[in-house]
């Protein structure tokens, strides 16, 4: 009969052999746990991980919310600065739909003709910068406030006038650059961008600023931004939805923007344009906001 020695050698071998089979077969398992979950909404990188079968990886579907739902969150900005298209990307990313308080026929999505007082869509469109009389500032609770380069926007509205869609491009040429027509429609441009942004920051509710320049570089990473300012939770599923159908069907292409502002913006509007951006980073800075991109403009518009 073995020693008591050897019997107390035996069972600990016996003990160190069950403690490494129970290693082998269940720490796979919590790794792979922590994996599924521990970054969810706190990646260092604003990419999305990608999955072997990316075509399935989301239920990208879009729904309006029960009435009271949302507050009324104002989706601000003046024409031609991207609205339609960041609705576009909030939808992907939150799967609410947005609404708008102008209920445009053509763009008759389910959100777009509902009573945007109601609580069931998540932001409300307007291009409204009045702070006296009725309006969205008075029923607003928050707002996203969508600002984009001014000679931008005045290249997106003259298309728009143009062509009468938010998808078609007009005829450009460089006869425009000196014209003075033009240059009165670029300074309105800039007088409407600085007065948006200013009366808004200083309503006196939550503010979010965002650029659509900004957007255009990393639409994931500002609208995770945005899906965070609304009280949302970031759901990376969703984001797969942005970064899979970013384009969306109201989003304008241009073949060679750099070209078409040399060719139409004269070194006066250039000088005007920095002047005017350049106060208006101050006043973003001064409420707590990112000043204006700099590094996103377009060197053309830079005199």
């Amino acid at each position: 009969m073995p020693s008591s020695a050897t019997r107390v050698a035996i069972f600990s071998t016996l003990l160190t052999s069950l403690w490494w089979i129970l290693f082998i077969y269940m720490v796979p398992e919590v790794f792979t746990k922590q994996g599924s979950a521990g970054n969810f909404g706190t990646s260092t990188k604003d990419s999305v991980p990608r999955t072997d079968s990316e075509d399935t990886a989301s239920d990208c579907s879009v729904r309006l919310a029960a009435p009271g739902t949302f507050p009324v969150i104002a989706l601000a900005s003046p024409p031609g600065s991207g609205n339609t298209w960041t609705r576009h990307l909030i939808q992907q990313a939150t799967g609410f739909y947005t609404g708008s308080e102008y209920n445009v026929e053509h763009l008759a999505k389910t959100g777009e003709l509902e009573d945007w007082t109601t609580g069931t869509t998540l932001t409300v469109k307007t291009h409204s910068a009045r702070l006296s009389g009725p309006g969205m500032h008075e029923k607003a609770k928050a707002a996203i406030v969508l600002l984009r380069n001014p000679c931008s926007v005045a290249v997106a509205e003259r298309n728009r006038r143009l062509t009468r869609n938010q998808t078609s491009m007009a005829y450009w040429n460089n006869s425009l650059k000196y014209d003075k027509e033009w240059f009165r429609a670029v300074e309105w441009q800039m007088h409407l961008f600085e007065r948006f942004a200013n009366n808004w920051l200083e309503l006196g509710i939550p503010v979010h600023v965002v650029f659509y320049e900004n957007i255009q570089e990393n639409a994931v990473r500002e609208m995770k931004r945005i899906v965070k300012f609304v009280n949302l939770t970031v759901d990376e599923n969703r984001m797969v939805c942005v970064r899979k159908n970013t384009e969306g069907n109201y989003h304008r292409q241009y073949s060679s923007k750099a070209k078409l502002y040399e060719e139409i913006l004269s070194p006066e509007i250039k000088r005007y344009s920095q002047m005017v951006m350049e106060r208006v980073s101050v006043s973003l800075v001064k409420h707590g906001q990112n000043p204006v991109p700099w590094r996103h403009l377009p060197p053309e518009v830079l005199p």
